[in-house]
């Protein structure tokens, strides 16, 4: 089967063979200019500029280069940075540090404000900045309670744990539902819905042997989807909240079952424009939730899509996932813990990798290619080191070893499938072998006086194989081989790299070089 071309990278495998991911991530670290690899949280301004926040200051990219923010270039108040923000009434990024209040980068004047606790915060330790129902914000602190700002009035109201009753704890993270709760995530006190207007609060903890309680009692992560639904990520799992029940629907890691929760430590939760939901966990990855592919009747047959911690472009750079945002183009940004930003463009590649791998030494190991063709089922086969392999959609489905027929160290330079659906292989510097694909038999094919030679293509017509070599042409007929001396003998070159045969019956060979 000729006019096939495919892109292909293959590593072997360790006995076990891995499918692809349909995922292709560019990662984007301190390499390219990001002010550190410990990322917190991304945002977008109206500008398109993303900005990241890190551990070691903030980072502004333009699509090419990125700017950095510190201490010592700049007027931010802190480099160990929580939450950003971006507050389009304002058109300010909104930076939460760990122990310096907040700053606002005005994104026109292009400078920092400072809010600290000795003006108009509770405290400067600020864990979360969330849209308000009316078009504030709320300002989430680990001590002593939450701070409203309203964008109008450009004043800051506290909601002070102290005189709100059982309110108290440390706090990680809100919500504001719409309907006049707010959901507060707390350290290891579970989850508050504090009524904005009777400022009473009632607590969600986890009750063991309950599955309907809250999976965990620390909050890391609170969402409300497009369709009102809450989503709540604890240390111990997700969990789909009924507000008027008070129950919990429980999505927990099953080591058993690949399609579960990747892992329990939920960091950060968000939906793309497509609805789907992104979940961020630490020792895990990602997990993406289809809500229209799944029934929530059982919570343990709910399928997850992971991504993984790959070390390579088809997984993520971290397996701490710490959050997700989507940019007003499409694309997906990932902030990795420790492994900077993994970026997946809406636009899928033109070309897709198949992947065959194994670990050698705690790495993956790649191997070359060098023939493909698709044989007569559709299935792509690919030639390698004394070995051939089928690919059955992005799935590696068999492999057969050469090894029984071949010298050390050759490989499959070309691969034919023939009209009777058998696949002949070129050989490096070691002849012609037939495979039956569907029995895996191998069988070696004497080429005459030749028994190295180095094949290097086939064209097939009624009854006849021409086999292209560098040391000439042949011929296979009723099962043995031929040299075409007459045809060979007048060749500028014997190196034979393409044999076709035109619509006025002629044969055209190629040679290497003339």
């Amino acid at each position: 089967m000729t006019g096939f071309a495919a892109l292909l990278l293959l590593a072997i495998g360790n006995g076990e063979v891995r499918a692809q991911s349909e995922f292709t991530f560019k990662r984007l670290d301190v390499t390219d200019g990001m002010a550190s690899n410990y990322v917190v949280d991304i945002t977008q301004d109206e500008q398109e500029y993303i900005w990241i926040a890190s551990e070691s200051g903030l980072s502004r990219f333009d699509g090419k280069r990125f700017t950095t923010y510190n201490i010592s270039n700049s007027n931010i108040s802190s480099n160990e940075l929580n939450v950003l923000f971006y507050n389009s009434y304002d058109d300010a990024v909104w930076i939460g540090t760990q122990r310096n209040g907040i700053c606002l980068y005005d994104c026109k004047q292009q400078r920092f404000t400072r809010f600290f606790r000795s003006g108009e915060l509770i405290t400067d330790d600020v864990t979360n900045i969330v849209p308000a129902a009316d078009g504030g914000l709320w300002i989430v602190h680990y001590h002593l309670g939450i701070d409203y700002y309203s964008n109008k009035e450009k004043k800051f109201t506290s909601y002070k744990a102290s005189d709100i009753k059982g309110l108290e704890g440390n706090y990680w993270c809100a919500a504001d539902d719409g309907k006049g709760h707010l959901l507060v995530g707390k350290n290891t006190n579970g989850l508050s819905v504090v009524d904005l207007k009777t400022r009473q609060c009632k607590n969600f903890m986890h009750v063991p042997n309950d599955p309907n309680s809250l999976p965990g009692n620390c909050v890391k992560s609170i969402f409300i989807d497009n369709t009102g639904n809450i989503w709540v990520g604890t240390s111990n799992g997700l969990a789909l909240f009924n507000l008027e029940e008070g129950t919990f629907t429980v999505f927990r890691h099953n080591p058993e079952n690949k399609y579960s929760l990747i892992s329990n430590q939920v960091n950060d939760i968000g939906q793309d424009k497509e609805g789907k939901i992104w979940i961020c966990t630490y020792m895990g990855g990602a997990s993406i939730l289809d809500l229209h592919a799944n029934s929530f009747t059982r919570p343990e047959d709910t399928h997850f899509k992971n991504i993984t911690f790959t070390g390579n472009k088809h997984g993520l750079s971290s397996p701490n996932a710490r959050c997700f945002m989507q940019d007003c183009f499409g694309n997906i940004w990932l902030g990795n813990y420790r492994g900077g930003v993994d970026f997946l463009s809406y636009k899928k590649p033109d070309f897709q990798t198949l992947d065959f791998l194994r670990m050698m030494d705690g790495q993956l190991i790649g191997k070359q290619v060098w023939g493909l063709a698709l044989d007569n089922e559709g299935h792509l086969w690919a030639g390698g080191e004394n070995e051939i392999v089928m690919f059955d959609g992005k799935d590696i489905k068999k492999v057969i070893s050469l090894k029984d027929k071949t010298i050390p160290f050759t490989h499959v330079s070309h691969i034919h499938t023939g009209k009777n659906g058998m696949l002949w292989l070129g050989m490096y510097c070691n002849g012609l072998l037939k495979c039956n694909p569907k029995t895996t038999e191998v069988t070696r094919i004497a080429i005459p006086d030749e028994p190295d030679a180095e094949v290097c293509c086939f064209f097939e017509e009624e009854g006849i194989l021409w086999i292209g070599t560098q040391e000439g042409l042949y011929t296979l007929r009723n099962g043995a081989v031929k040299r075409e001396e007459n045809i060979t003998r007048q060749m500028p070159d014997h190196m034979i790299h393409g044999i076709t045969r035109d619509k006025e019956g002629k044969l055209w060979v190629g040679t290497f070089g003339k």
